[in-house]
Parts: C-alpha cells; structure tokens; sequence
C-alpha cells in the first residue's frame, strides 16, 4: 500500500484498516482484514500512543494469535486509544469500540454479532485500562454487556495476564477455531 502521507503514518493506516466494522463504507485508505496489506513501518507512536506492547500486552498477542485462527480481526477493545499500541506495534487489524472517546456509536451490536458469526471476530478484551475518556454508556456499553453474557472469559493464567485493576478480561466468542 502506497501514496499516501501521513503524520504518524503507520497509526493512520492501521486505524483505517480496521474500518471493515463500517457495514461496507470504507475510507480512502483501507485494506481487508487478512490481505496481507501491512502498515508502513513508522518509528515512535505520537500523538497515537506507543509503538511498542508492554510485556503483558506481547503475552496477549501470542495468544490471540495462536488461537485467533482465521479471524480477520486480532480483537476488539474498548477505544482507539487502546487499540492504537496492537495496531503500531504488529500491524494487525485490531476492531476499536467506541472510537477514541468510547463514546461513538460504532461498530453497532448488531455488527459485532455478524462479524463474530461469521468467524471474523473472536476474541475482545474488555475492562483493560488504556481506554478512552468516553463513558460507560451506548453502543460500547451494550457491546461489552453481550460480549459478557454471551461469550466465554479465557483464564487470565491461559494469556499471562496479572491480576488486579487495569489487566481487563479477555473473551472468546463463537467457535473454536479447528
């Protein structure tokens, strides 16, 4: 992907690749998830946060990654601003809810259930701090509310994440991948 120039490029790629969500309006720059289109490589975060996953963050990632299998998305997470970190530091399709505040009213529910019925989606962290200024309340609130009901949280031990405030839950929906 090419020809275009943007301040913290890698973030603004990766941002709009994950623009699938949108029921088929894509913005100028967008690729399918699994396309095998990846993000320039851009030094540092910027304004977009760090290019680099904590040490947590890395165990997530191999796990989602090892049991992801063909989801087009890694996961979804309550903000762009948590997003932001996955998205520079692997280049990955990472499923933002909420936009940066948390307080956008996309992806709606109703999507979220095609995408994790359609194999497209399987994994959402939820609770993790890292997330935008927005509320509790909206679409990423009833998004959170049927991820909890309907899907099944992964042992923390299985993904290497410590206990306590700010580690979040991981969630896997739909099938097991074969």
């Amino acid at each position: 992907m090419g020809g275009l120039a943007v301040p913290g490029g890698r973030a603004a790629v990766g941002a709009a690749r994950t623009a699938g969500y949108l029921g088929g309006r894509r913005p100028a720059v967008y690729t399918e998830p699994g396309s095998g289109q990846g993000a320039p490589d851009v030094a540092g975060g910027g304004i977009f946060g760090s290019a680099t996953l904590s040490s947590e963050q890395q165990q997530l990632f191999r796990y989602v990654s090892a049991h992801r299998g063909a989801a087009g998305y890694l996961l979804a997470v309550q903000s762009w601003n948590e997003a932001s970190a996955y998205i520079l530091a692997t280049g990955q399709e990472v499923l933002p809810m909420g936009g940066f505040s948390g307080s956008v009213p996309e992806p709606t529910l109703a999507r979220v259930r095609q995408l994790v019925a359609a194999g497209q989606l399987r994994f959402f962290l939820l609770g993790a701090t890292g997330g935008g200024p927005g509320g509790g309340g909206g679409t990423a609130a009833q998004i959170a509310a049927w991820v909890e009901s309907a899907c099944s949280a992964v042992p923390a031990q299985d993904y290497g994440a410590a206990s306590g405030a700010g580690a979040g839950t991981l969630y896997r929906c739909g099938s097991r991948p074969s």
